[in-house]
């Protein structure tokens, strides 16, 4: 799988100008690539369909502050939508490219470019009882820390179990492209409509 991940991203390295200014040729060879590799989706966009982070009638967020910052709201119509990777990294969708990060024991969560390397990124999804809900332990902290709706802003902290650290499920993309390619391939797939 990695060579095929590489395989294109060299690609996109080598024809990135083209592809930015929106060569129909290129686009249609870099689309070809990834169909043949197998580690995307044969057909439709490459992108996973998206919802809402959600706990209980809260959604994580992002705030149009420099940088991003992901804050909780009351969830609705226009609630930011997530998805995540097969390493287990939420992205949004508009900034497919930045995924929440673990910072520290006990602080808020926040958002910084996609590493696939970075075990602050990797959220583990663990089943409540019998329960859909699940908690998202960071892979930096497993077993100590969670996800935890602090009220105003998403945060890590220690597992108690309560109700602000249970979480709707989202579902993982069974697809191993956008777990392993850069962040800057995927914000330009993203903008060629992939």
């Amino acid at each position: 799988q990695q060579q095929k991940v590489w395989s294109i991203e060299r690609f996109i390295a080598q024809h990135r100008a083209a592809l930015v200014a929106n060569d129909a040729a290129r686009a249609a060879e870099l689309r070809a690539l990834i169909r043949a590799s197998g580690i995307a989706p044969s057909a439709g966009s490459i992108f996973p369909i998206a919802t809402a982070l959600r706990s209980g009638a809260q959604c994580v967020v992002i705030d149009a502050l420099a940088p991003p910052a992901p804050r909780m709201q009351a969830c609705g119509a226009n609630s930011a939508q997530w998805w995540c990777d097969a390493r287990g990294a939420f992205h949004h969708t508009i900034q497919v490219d930045q995924c929440l990060t673990a910072r520290g024991a006990n602080e808020l969560i926040s958002l910084a470019d996609c590493d696939t390397d970075a075990n602050s990124q990797r959220w583990q999804s663990i089943a409540i009882n019998a329960s859909a809900r699940v908690r998202y332990e960071p892979d930096s902290f497993s077993g100590q820390q969670t996800l935890d709706n602090f009220g105003a802003s998403p945060g890590i902290y220690g597992i108690h179990g309560g109700p602000n650290q249970q979480w709707d499920d989202v579902a993982r993309d069974p697809f191993p492209l956008l777990a392993k390619l850069s962040a800057s391939s995927i914000r330009l797939l993203r903008d060629l409509g992939f």
